[in-house]
């Protein structure tokens, strides 16, 4: 019987762990309290970090598989949240700096999904502005918390 190689469970281990974080991730954001219409994202802050820490082939699977979660929950077209997720992850990854994109990304994402969905409650301005801040803390904590995971689980790549 011949044994995988560590690099094939190393990935399937990162696998596993992706699934496992999305399905915890999209049930606390549906269950998180919205102020003023916007809620605390933890799915496009989880694709950025993987992003920006990750190999190209998982985190493009984490983009693509947060973004249809985010499709999925929030009732929205198809590939709508994918896209951008996938976009932002490539945005991140082949930057040199990354942080004020961290910050800028859950408000454009908010724009993004006005242009797709177009019937978003309450005022998009309003929105945004208030995205700033809830954006960057989702990303501080989720930075935080996906760190302690990978390390724990023994797949930090740094």
């Amino acid at each position: 019987m011949r044994m995988c190689s560590y690099a094939v469970k190393s990935e399937a281990a990162r696998l596993v762990l992706i699934a496992m974080v999305l399905a915890f991730a999209g049930a606390l954001e549906e269950l998180s309290p919205k102020i003023a219409g916007v809620g605390f994202p933890l799915l496009l802050p989880f694709t950025l970090i993987v992003a920006a820490r990750w190999s190209f082939p998982m985190w493009a699977v984490t983009a693509i598989a947060a973004g249809a979660t985010e499709d999925a929950l929030a009732s929205l077209p198809p590939a709508a949240s994918a896209t951008f997720f996938l976009a932002a992850a490539a945005l991140v990854h082949w930057s040199a700096v990354r942080h004020p994109l961290y910050v800028l990304a859950y408000p454009a994402y908010l724009l993004w999904l006005c242009v797709w969905g177009g019937n978003l409650a309450g005022n998009l301005f309003g929105r945004i502005l208030i995205g700033f801040p809830v954006g960057a803390l989702s990303v501080a904590i989720v930075a935080r918390l996906a760190g302690f995971i990978a390390r724990e689980a023994g797949i930090d790549e740094r």
